[in-house]
């Protein structure tokens, strides 16, 4: 029987909801660990474009150990010593999704689809 892998953990993560905010960068993400709490609040410009959130897992262990390390650490399940929690993983998720891979993929095709700029 072969060992589990150390990612492996990685395939039972599941994603919470996220939705955008009118605050560029901002984004409300679903609570799972605290559902009456509804969404926590993550700002993807804060600490050097790493992000923050109002978690509790935020506050008490990932930002510090941000601080500690001096360096980012993506969160994982499990995972010691990371700094940043599930929200902001699944904030910078959606903003990879939703805006940088269109993005490229406009870049890649062209970026107008009119004639190009003679130069």
């Amino acid at each position: 029987m072969p060992r589990e892998k150390t990612n492996d953990a990685w395939t039972e993560y599941q994603a919470p909801w996220v939705e955008e905010t009118d605050v560029p960068f901002g984004y409300r993400v679903e609570s799972r660990s605290d559902p009456e709490f509804g969404f926590h609040t993550v700002d993807l410009t804060q600490r050097g474009g790493h992000g923050a959130c109002t978690c509790t897992h935020f506050q008490i262990v990932a930002n510090p150990n941000f601080r500690r390390h001096g360096k980012h650490i993506p969160y994982a399940p499990k995972r010691q010593g990371v700094s940043e929690c599930a929200h902001i993983r699944a904030a910078l998720d959606h903003y990879h999704q939703h805006m940088t891979i269109p993005m490229l993929s406009t870049f890649k095709n062209g970026i107008t689809k009119g004639e190009p700029n003679a130069r």
